[in-house]
């Protein structure tokens, strides 16, 4: 009962809370930082394309998660930001359009081909 007396209350609940928010730190720890998502692109695929045309090119320029504005216009996640990457696709006919492209060229990881 003496240790729950005056400074003794407050080094038994610092402790506690200590001891409480240990785990958390724990797994903070060992998940490591948290990974970087791919940066979004949008692409407005050509009149005349059609689903399996831009299935194939989805795979080939390594865009995930497309989400479609309308039949034509998508916005991906890119999996693959070389530059020998993002310059095929913005070249590609089937592609008629790829806002933020652009942006990434320039930041286009060089060592990747």
């Amino acid at each position: 009962m003496e240790v729950l007396r005056g400074k003794g209350v407050g080094i038994v609940l610092a402790v506690l809370a200590a001891l409480a928010s240990f785990p958390a730190q724990i797994a903070n720890v060992a998940s490591g930082p948290e990974p970087e998502l791919p940066p979004a692109i949008n692409v407005r695929w050509a009149t005349g394309v059609s689903t399996e045309e831009r299935t194939v090119a989805e795979r080939l320029y390594r865009l995930s998660n497309g989400s479609p504005g309308d039949r034509r216009n998508w916005t991906y996640l890119l999996g693959d930001t070389s530059r020998a990457n993002i310059s095929a696709l913005v070249r590609d006919a089937r592609v008629e359009d790829t806002h933020g492209a652009g942006v990434l060229v320039p930041a286009a990881n060089p060592g990747a081909t």
